[in-house]
């Protein structure tokens, strides 16, 4: 199955996509991804102190798949909800620049869901579900 979407160029393209739901741009083919969630202490792993918020205009992330990756979160988790559910609310970027977190609130509270992208491959690692209300990190 093919869908329209946009090439995510930038964290402004993300939450264009996430709280739209428009995705004009070229034609992919929308493959099966592994869903991984990451454990609480893989998760810290990937994070360092002076993690960099990345501006509107920033590339960092620019073909990583992160909407094909919501959907198949959502069958996973058999969730009654749709990516439109899903908005935008950071993207920050480790000390070495090889790991961005893109954070997207699930409509909940303080819940989110954190995804881990691996910016050399341009891939999302896993997830994980945090609610920020408890301090867990």
């Amino acid at each position: 199955m093919e869908m329209q979407r946009l090439v995510l160029a930038s964290a402004a393209r993300v939450r264009y996509e996430m709280e739209t739901g428009n995705s004009p741009g070229r034609l992919i083919e929308r493959k099966k991804m592994a869903i991984r969630e990451l454990t609480l202490e893989e998760f810290e792993a990937t994070a360092s102190s002076n993690m960099k918020q990345l501006k509107e205009d920033d590339d960092t992330c620019a073909d990583v798949p992160l909407l094909e990756y919501v959907e198949q979160f959502i069958g996973k988790m058999q969730l009654q909800a749709d990516v439109d559910d899903f908005e935008f609310h950071f993207a920050y970027l480790n000390d070495e620049k090889q790991l961005c977190h893109v954070g997207l609130h699930l409509g909940e509270d303080e819940l989110y869901l954190v995804l881990v992208v691996d910016v050399a491959r341009q891939t999302v690692m896993g997830h994980c579900v945090l609610d920020f209300s408890k301090a867990q990190i």
